[in-house]
């Protein structure tokens, strides 16, 4: 009825809703495509389009869905998938379970969790064989997980160079960041069993950047910056430094206990090497050669310093030898005759004495 203000209220309402709620699903089906180019921004208007909605309807199951692909989108995975979990369990919902089962699937695989992923994506295609979604990222999966079991068979017969050759390909077809970080921690303890412990830590670096809660990558980079020759105090800081955040997002006792024992060692050492470079600071200290002024040579340096004691012996051997003019003068002249030319030395080396030591 035309007429009827409060019918076309409601229909102007429903409307309004089916607009918001298609752009909505439109906005969240291109997340799965790669390269979408849609910002955070754009999904926070369609996380209020999507509440607006939840108010009006508030039973409507494909707005929970739609809810839940928000969180995933926005990085709340756990709470997506306790949502998915509630709306699979109730009744009624049998027409989205293979929506629901795409998107936990979805969530596990950008999780690292490729045998709960496969699970779900297997009920998909239990009761929908051509669910594209399903196939596409099964077989993504599949090729993935089979590349990266070849390097990883590579890495155990220790053909290292094989295995770094394999995980560069797997690198290629992994379908989500923590599957990338896990390839590359793998590729950082090649590089370390070769001895490459510059080029392991830059594959830590990489895979901490993708998964800043990789305990792995923390504990890998560490233990390569202990073997690195060059700066070893401020490697062993470092090294400290990756161990504590490590011992942070432990989640065992087990694993934290181990964790600890490393950072324990660590300490020691790094306290053990700085106690060795004291002490050689401290040997080249007392080892230094003496710095003789330019103002003077060593030579007479030495008699600056000799001079008042050979005063005193001087004046020691007037008092205590006592002698008579006439053995003075022989003692002299037995001297002189010894040896002439010793005369005018002698005399100016006294000269020189007496001077230095007034």
């Amino acid at each position: 009825d035309s007429n009827n203000k409060q019918a076309q209220e409601e229909l102007q309402v429903i409307t309004t809703i089916q607009t918001k709620y298609n752009k909505a699903d439109d906005l969240l089906q291109r997340l799965y495509t790669p390269d979408n180019n849609i910002s955070r921004d754009d999904v926070l208007v369609v996380a209020n389009n999507i509440e607006w909605i939840a108010k009006k309807c508030v039973a409507w199951t494909d707005i929970q869905v739609l809810q839940a692909q928000v969180l995933w989108s926005l990085g709340h995975s756990q709470q997506a998938l306790e949502l998915t979990d509630k709306l699979l369990k109730q009744e009624g919902t049998t027409e989205l379970s293979s929506r629901l089962h795409n998107l936990r699937a979805t969530i596990f695989t950008a999780m690292g969790d490729s045998e709960q992923a496969i699970g779900h994506l297997r009920t998909v295609l239990a009761h929908e064989r051509d669910n594209e979604r399903a196939v596409k990222l099964f077989a993504q999966l599949r090729t993935f997980l089979e590349s990266k079991a070849v390097a990883d068979q590579y890495y155990k017969s220790k053909k290292y160079d094989d295995a770094l050759v394999q995980y560069e390909i797997a690198m290629k077809l992994s379908p989500s960041p923590n599957y990338l970080a896990k390839l590359h921690f793998n590729r950082a303890c090649t590089h370390a069993s070769l001895g490459r412990h510059d080029l392991s830590i830059a594959d830590c670096n990489e895979s901490i950047r993708l998964n800043p809660e990789y305990i792995k990558a923390y504990m890998r980079r560490a233990a390569s910056l202990r073997e690195l020759p060059m700066d070893r105090e401020a490697r062993y800081e470092s090294a400290i430094e990756d161990y504590k955040v490590a011992r942070q997002l432990s989640k065992t006792k087990r694993q934290s206990r181990e964790i600890k024992l490393k950072l324990r060692e660590t300490k020691w050492v790094l306290a053990e090497l700085l106690k060795k470079n004291n002490v050689q600071k401290m040997q080249r200290r007392h080892t230094a050669p003496m710095m003789v002024s330019p103002d003077c040579s060593p030579s007479l340096s030495y008699l600056r310093k000799s001079a008042p004691q050979l005063q005193m012996s001087k004046s020691n051997d007037a008092s205590e030898v006592t002698m008579s003019p006439r053995s003075r003068t022989s003692s002299a002249s037995s001297w002189n005759a010894i040896n002439p030319r010793s005369r005018t030395s002698s005399a100016s080396s006294w000269n020189a004495l007496d001077i230095l030591g007034a």
